[in-house]
């Protein structure tokens, strides 16, 4: 030790040599940790992979449990038996009017609009004036019912006897189907009634409501020109909805009559 200081202290290559002579004893005790701990290794898995062998035949043995384990992991123990297996699906929906009592409120000839008497969202009532239109059609179909029921009313006053059969029969036939075309374009018996006698209001129809309900569309203006057949207003009972859900069309899922269904609006939900 003391050659070997005094080499450190004087001569840097015998400083150098004592290094790689530490650095070589080093590696060659590494070497010998990592061939040792390899033959153990193998060594182990011989000696498990012969065990295995040995047990080859045998089964598997399974993993006792107490019931106070089983009650920890929630494992219950039942007989096979087939179930009916519940399940949900989440799909986005929208709420419309029920298609099967929802009324459109339609002009049944070519029109014109003179005014409304609601608005949309209002609540009405079932005959409450919805919208008056004018049309020409409808005019003549007027005029045509006050000259057809004054004649029926003269030929009644006169009496079947003094007019023949043939006069009074076409009379009222003539006044019967005066009186079923102005039903067919929309006037209320009320409307037809109060026809006799006025002149100024000739080709004025209001439509009224056939139901009750909420006004969902109003898509026409005062002054527009209408086709037969055109919507005006939809109307629909609020107190029964119908919602339209939308899945997946790849989504193969059977649904059986009566299935429950859940809706969910915001934080309300209904079933």
């Amino acid at each position: 030790m003391a050659s070997a200081n005094r080499a450190n202290g004087k001569c840097p290559d015998a400083r150098e040599a004592i290094k790689k002579n530490w650095m070589t004893i080093m590696k060659q005790i590494l070497k010998t940790i990592l061939i040792t701990g390899l033959v153990t290794s193998l060594t182990s898995f011989g000696t498990v992979a012969q065990e295995h062998g040995h047990d080859g035949g045998e089964k598997a043995e399974g993993i006792d449990l107490t019931l106070k384990q089983m009650e920890l992991a929630n494992i219950t123990v039942a007989p096979l038996e087939p179930r009916t297996m519940n399940y949900q699906l989440y799909a986005p929906g929208e709420v419309k009017s029920n298609g099967y009592t929802s009324y459109q409120v339609s002009p049944r000839v070519d029109s014109v609009v003179l005014r409304r008497h609601v608005a949309l969202g209002d609540h009405v009532e079932k005959g409450q004036p919805l919208v008056t239109l004018f049309s020409e059609t409808v005019a003549d179909a007027q005029a045509n019912y006050n000259i057809a029921k004054a004649e029926w009313q003269r030929v009644q006053k006169m009496g079947r006897t003094a007019v023949g059969d043939r006069r009074y029969i076409a009379a009222q036939s003539t006044m019967q189907a005066a009186h079923g075309r102005l039903l067919a374009f929309g006037l209320s018996e009320k409307a037809i009634g109060k026809l006799s006698g006025k002149r100024g209001n000739l080709g004025e129809y209001t439509l009224l409501a056939e139901r009750g309900g909420a006004v969902l569309t109003d898509d026409f203006h005062q002054g527009q020109r209408v086709q037969s057949g055109d919507a005006l207003m939809e109307l629909a009972d609020e107190k029964e909805l119908w919602v339209e859900a939308r899945l997946a069309p790849t989504l193969q899922v059977h649904l059986p009559s009566g299935s429950k269904a859940e809706v969910r609006v915001g934080g309300d939900a209904f079933s």
